[in-house]
């Protein structure tokens, strides 16, 4: 029995990791390679520096924490009212 609820914990962090990395990934690729995710260039835009240059990969991954963080105080926030 141990085994077998190891084998579940195990596939249950494996799930969680790949459900956190997949959304990351596609991000960061997206937005470090065209500066656009897919509805961004379905609607014809683009994610630029200040400058109007092209954002780096750096860049890319700290926008996605940005607005991963962004939204967990979200969260926090509704589940304090």
């Amino acid at each position: 029995m141990g085994r077998m609820m190891n084998r579940s914990a195990d596939a249950s962090v494996g799930l969680t990791v790949l459900s956190l990395a997949i959304p990351l990934l596609y991000d960061i690729i997206m937005v470090g390679t065209w500066g656009a995710t897919l509805g961004k260039m379905a609607c014809k835009l683009r994610i630029v520096t200040a400058d109007g240059d092209k954002v780096s990969y750096a860049r890319a991954v700290a926008l996605y924490f940005s607005r991963a963080l962004k939204t967990l105080e979200k969260y926090r926030a509704s589940a304090r009212a």
